[in-house]
């Protein structure tokens, strides 16, 4: 009698927060690093886990002490720590593929650096550019709008009783890194429109002057040209990027509306 009271309402249940917060932990940028120690992000969830148990306890029913149940349970638990964290994901992925895109158009796709994050090379500008994003992330303490949205999640997404909407949940995340891609154009455009007009206006120097080295000139002018407007856009572009968090924030937050 005592074991299946603890199996019910402690074991289950805290068994379930764990699934659901670490694939949320699992994606998140910073805490994926592999500069930041597996034990930490293990011990981390369990005594975040522990801590909201008596909150989030009342929330999660009853779950059928069946193979098959406890199995659907885990699966919808982690898939939906997964959407949350994606989100988040593709907004920083924002940064980087502005930074891959400035590297390209300013003559900086050489300059490799490793990516810890990723656990492969990129360029040095979206390397730079992903920093300033999760510097911006940490700033605005959307690391605290995350977990207010993950226990917000309760309230939608029952344990045990999830629907899995394959289709609108296929849609969301192609939407969102739709979106992420649109946001790192815009991050982007400063920088991209000066490589453009530079290589625009050496096309047409060249033309008027066949006898020019239009290269050799070209690329030095747009490398110190697009970190010179870098420098001028990059407040703007973290300007850009802080509305698109609390946008997405107030919208997290707000989840059970």
């Amino acid at each position: 009698m005592w074991a299946d009271f603890l199996s019910q309402y402690v074991v289950i249940p805290y068994f379930l927060i764990l699934c659901r917060l670490g694939a949320l932990v699992m994606v998140l940028p910073g805490l994926t690093y592999a500069a930041v120690n597996a034990r930490f992000r293990l011990l981390l969830v369990l005594f975040i886990a522990a801590v909201l148990l008596p909150i989030l306890s009342p929330k999660i029913p009853t779950v059928a002490n069946t193979t098959m149940a406890l199995t659907l349970a885990v699966f919808g638990e982690i898939l939906v720590g997964l959407l949350l964290g994606l989100g988040v994901r593709f907004l920083i992925t924002a940064w980087a593929a502005a930074g891959d895109l400035i590297s390209y158009l300013i003559g900086f796709q050489a300059a490799q650096v490793f990516d810890p994050s990723a656990g492969s090379n990129t360029t040095a500008p979206s390397q730079f550019l992903t920093l300033v994003g999760l510097m911006v992330l940490l700033a605005l303490n959307f690391h605290h709008t995350m977990l207010a949205a993950w226990v917000a999640s309760y309230d939608i997404w029952v344990p045990s009783q999830f629907a899995w909407p394959i289709e609108s949940m296929t849609f969301a995340l192609f939407a969102a890194a739709g979106h992420a891609l649109e946001l790192g154009l815009r991050l982007a455009g400063p920088v991209a429109l000066t490589g453009f007009l530079v290589y625009l206006g050496f096309g047409l120097l060249n033309k008027l002057v066949p006898n020019i080295q239009a290269f050799f000139l070209a690329v030095p002018v747009t490398l110190l040209a697009g970190i010179f407007v870098l420098g001028l856009a990059l407040g703007g572009m973290i300007e850009l990027f802080s509305a698109e968090l609390l946008t997405q924030g107030v919208m997290l937050v707000n989840l059970e509306s």
